[in-house]
């Protein structure tokens, strides 16, 4: 991911395999206070899917990069950003010409992942994101999944309230 940005937060398990991973860089992009996202990746293909689907399940339903989404607009707010840019598939650095033939190659669906975030397409190739992840209101949220919802809701009000005190300016 070092060609992707200059910093990366990371989602671990109590093993700390990795099960999560997005890298980023603050920067200026159109006049604005940018984090730019260059690369988002899951765990590494020696990872059984099995221990996702356990992490999975011990988050409530949700799924490490979800997690790993959550702190980094948390990460966003702490350092003022003024706007979220992810990079599509077809700018990401390892669709250019230079890694056609590596075995760098792109296995994820970035621009799906960020439309599911309510990311829009902009110029560019990239993606706006929103500065942070909305969640359904109650009434939205069928009455059997609401106690689910509950508690994976306060598992990201413990990312949200982390994220500040790890991260200070």
């Amino acid at each position: 991911l070092d060609k992707e940005g200059e910093s990366t937060i990371v989602v671990r398990d109590a093993q700390l395999r990795i099960l999560a991973e997005i890298t980023f860089t603050l920067c200026r992009f159109n006049q604005q206070r940018t984090l730019f996202i260059g690369g988002l990746q899951g765990a590494a293909n020696d990872v059984p899917h099995e221990i996702i689907q356990q992490a999975t399940k011990a988050c409530h339903g949700l799924f490490p990069k979800r997690i790993v989404m959550e702190a980094l607009c948390q990460f966003a707010q702490v350092f003022q950003a003024e706007q979220i840019i992810a990079v599509s598939n077809d700018a990401h650095v390892y669709r250019s010409w230079r890694y056609m033939d590596k075995k760098t190659q792109m296995h994820a669906d970035y621009d799906a992942f960020w439309e599911s975030l309510g990311g829009e397409r902009i110029k560019g190739n990239y993606y706006a994101l929103p500065l942070a992840i909305a969640r359904k209101s109650e009434s939205e949220i069928a009455s059997k999944k609401r106690a689910e919802y509950r508690r994976r809701y306060a598992l990201l009000d413990s990312v949200v309230e982390q994220v500040p005190v790890t991260f200070k300016r």
